[in-house]
């Protein structure tokens, strides 16, 4: 692809290209036809110096004849990369006028070019797609630029980005028809675009001293531009200057800078992604169930988040055994074997419901596992996480707003069953696939370690279908003993009570959407914490 290199960023260069006469004849499929490709001179090219194009062996132009067409190849200069040679192995292009569209990519016919939604972020300097368009009579070819830049300045003290959205009032990416009847070509949108274009990093780039990161659009004046500025699986939502028109100017570069991004910082003990659980609240979420050890008197979360039965440590618990203690007892995961006592044994409580004096909706603020005890590897203090309501874990599964278009489906990770769910900020990693939905097969979504790292690392979340206990009745999940399609069930306590007996709980299968229900307190199921999202001051 071409390469462009800027040594000042002060200014975009305006490319084109010249061509000589070909060295055979233009039916010689031996050698096919050469054009010469040279930098445009004259007023079209900015006047500021420092900055040149390079060409790279390999970057692929089509060019448009009458009657016949082709893709041409480059050969840089070894003296010179800002020229090239352009040739056609075969059938060359025949027929003037010629047409010719960099890269041969973009090229949908001869008067259309494509823009496309996402750009590869090149370190300091542009795409390596900006596209080119030239049109001659003659075998001379002078290419000009098809778009300007919006140049976004970041800085921030310790934080990366790896990928800015521009949302525009106008579709800046897909078809555009091109328009050769002036001094310069100029573009107008056709069709099978939006208005949203996101440039990827390759690795995520440290703004601590600031950095520079450039995005092409159709030129034309934007209001209300909106820039989403991305990590792995969080971000965080600017804005243009209120009532600011931003011009983008064929060949040039308009500025936004953002001196202090607030980017997002996870918390200890929280995955890198950023899930809302209502139209205006997100929350972090714990790196593993949560997890009792009665020996130590500990809590923490699972070392990985597949994790569950772990030896010497308690992970399924009836509901509000946290421990809290406002002048009654409330009970604590026991280190008694299960089913020893009806009442006691490993937490369960009671089997009376109806006497089980755990806290009701105005209370469970205090009596949260999360809000009442200090979770040793998430920040080792009372008070940092919590459980959700009923109606968050509802909207946190997909079912409205952010939530929506396929962030939840069933999965195998680590040989292990249950639930994935994707944040709101989401880009899947390369070469890996996600399939939405409980279609009951567990072996949709499968990810050995270093797959199931990727994942996590873009924010994934994965709730094991760890089983649960009822009274003496043991069920918990043995899932290297059943199908892809067997029955494998995973519980998760909300917030929510459902009368003095009975709470809400969340249901991973392989068979529902992951709907809440009401079941009564002494069953034991698997807790998962999170911790409110607090956006930092401007």
């Amino acid at each position: 692809m071409l390469k462009k290199s800027i040594m000042c960023l002060a200014a975009l260069a305006v490319v084109a290209l010249g061509a000589t006469s070909c060295k055979k004849d233009v039916n010689n499929e031996e050698n096919g036809m050469q054009f010469r490709a040279i930098m445009e001179t004259g007023s079209a090219k900015t006047e500021l110096s420092g900055t040149n194009v390079n060409w790279i062996a390999g970057d692929e132009v089509m060019i448009y004849g009458t009657e016949q067409s082709g893709v041409y190849t480059a050969t840089p200069d070894a003296e010179n990369a800002t020229a090239a040679t352009l040739t056609k192995v075969g059938q060359p292009a025949q027929g003037t006028p010629y047409t010719a569209i960099y890269p041969a990519s973009a090229a949908v016919n001869a008067t259309t070019v494509t823009l496309p939604a996402v750009q590869q972020s090149v370190d300091g300097n542009l795409a390596n797609t900006f596209p080119m368009f030239a049109q001659s009579e003659s075998a001379t070819l002078n290419f000009k630029n098809l778009c300007g830049v919006l140049k976004i300045h970041l800085e921030q003290e310790g934080a990366t980005v790896s990928r800015i959205s521009v949302t525009a009032n106008t579709e800046i990416n897909g078809n555009f028809s091109v328009d050769n009847s002036g001094e310069a070509p100029a573009i107008s949108y056709v069709t099978d675009g939006d208005f949203t274009t996101t440039l990827i990093c390759s690795e995520p780039q440290d703004i601590t001293n600031g950095k520079d990161f450039y995005i092409y659009m159709p030129a034309g004046e934007y209001s209300g531009l909106k820039i989403m500025i991305m990590n792995a699986g969080y971000g965080v939502e600017k804005n243009a200057p209120a009532n600011a028109t931003i011009t983008i100017e064929r060949s040039k570069y308009s500025t936004l800078s953002f001196a202090n991004v607030n980017m997002p910082e996870p918390p200890e003990g929280g995955i890198w992604g950023l899930y809302s659980i209502s139209a205006t609240e997100q929350v972090w979420i714990s790196s593993g169930n949560l997890q009792y050890s009665a020996s130590s008197e500990t809590w923490r979360f699972a070392p990985e988040q597949y994790v569950y039965n772990s030896t010497g440590w308690k992970d399924l618990f009836g509901w509000g055994t946290s421990g809290w203690d406002n002048g009654n007892t409330y009970y604590l995961p026991t280190d008694r074997a299960r089913g020893e006592s009806s009442s006691t044994g490993y937490g369960y409580g009671p089997t009376n419901g109806s006497s089980y004096r755990l806290p009701l909706t105005g209370d469970y603020a205090n009596s949260d596992w999360g809000v009442y005890n200090a979770i040793s590897n998430g920040g080792n203090q009372a008070g940092l996480w919590r459980t959700l309501t009923s109606t968050q874990m509802n909207y946190l599964v997909g079912q409205a707003g952010k939530r929506a278009g396929g962030k939840y489906g069933i999965g195998t990770v680590h040989r292990t069953r249950g639930v994935i769910i994707l944040p709101d900020y989401w880009v899947l990693p390369e070469g890996l696939s996600f399939v939405p939905g409980a279609n009951g097969d567990w072996s949709s979504n499968t990810y050995d370690d270093d797959e199931w790292k990727e994942m996590e690392a873009a924010g994934a979340i994965f709730l094991p279908a760890a089983g649960y206990y009822w009274g003496e009745t043991d069920s918990r999940n043995t899932a290297s003993s059943m199908s892809s399609t067997a029955t494998c069930m995973g519980y998760y306590w909300t917030a929510t009570n459902s009368g003095t007996a009975s709470a809400n709980y969340y249901n991973v299968s392989n068979s529902n959407n992951g709907g809440c229900n009401n079941r009564v307190r002494y069953y034991s199921y698997s807790v998962r914490l999170v911790k409110d999202y607090v956006p930092a001051n401007e």
